[in-house]
């Protein structure tokens, strides 16, 4: 196991502590594997969450119905198999340095996420970390496919082709900008996201975002320390299952 390299390999002396207490603020919402939403009767869909303002003078724009592929719908069901090499690459490749630049903004130009995969083999799972500087994925180490399955609240996102962790560097976006880089941080995992997902679509490929999971035993999984760093978002993507 690399574990202690990954906890000590990423710290920069010459950094400031003071960002430490913004990552204390990032914890508040952490889950754990027993954590889950509140049971309710709650209203759903747009109808039930739409401010019903009255238009002014009458005045609205009918905006036309999105076409079919535009859409970019919630998949639960996979296939357990893992991607290919070449599936797997092609994915990652929108978040990668192009000749012409970068496809998503980021505030600072600090590139504050960073983008880790597990991709399932037959007995265990890859460890995987863009490196999307120079536009390449490495594998840097295996754990135990159970103990992905462990970290999860929801389930049916393991086994997949790939499971994505979108993880911010507290420390690295708040020391330039205090608690203010943290909404930063998450409007770049936001466009990487969506990034991600579209590439998916047009590769055949189903996906979903999921925000169920258990922080720390995540960042256990990525090697990563908790004092600087927070999973944003995670996001399955695989080969839809044909019965489903």
């Amino acid at each position: 196991m690399q574990h202690d390299l990954f906890l000590t390999q990423f710290r920069d002396p010459s950094v400031s502590a003071e960002p430490s207490r913004y990552a204390d603020a990032w914890r508040v919402g952490d889950w754990t594997t027993d954590s889950g939403a509140r049971s309710g009767d709650y209203a759903t869909g747009l109808a039930s969450s739409r401010f019903p303002y009255a238009a002014l003078g009458g005045r609205s724009i009918v905006v036309p119905p999105p076409a079919t592929n535009d859409a970019l719908a919630s998949n639960r069901a996979y296939e357990p198999n893992g991607l290919d090499d070449r599936q797997f690459a092609a994915l990652i490749s929108p978040a990668c340095r192009s000749a012409f630049g970068m496809t998503y903004a980021s505030a600072g130009a600090l590139y504050s996420v960073h983008i880790y995969a597990l991709r399932p083999t037959c007995d265990d799972a890859e460890l995987w970390y863009a490196q999307t500087e120079d536009a390449r994925l490495l594998l840097i180490d295996k754990v135990g496919a159970a103990e992905v399955g462990n970290a999860l609240i929801e389930q049916w996102a393991w086994p997949t082709g790939v499971l994505i962790a979108l993880v911010l560097d507290l420390r690295r976006v708040t020391d330039k900008y205090g608690h203010r880089g943290i909404r930063f941080a998450t409007l770049e995992a936001g466009e990487l996201t969506q990034l991600l997902r579209e590439r998916a679509h047009k590769m055949g490929l189903i996906s979903c975002a999921l925000g169920g999971f258990a922080d720390a035993d995540v960042l256990r999984l990525l090697r990563l320390s908790p004092d600087w760093y927070g999973v944003a978002i995670m996001i399955g993507v695989g080969q839809g299952r044909a019965n489903a």
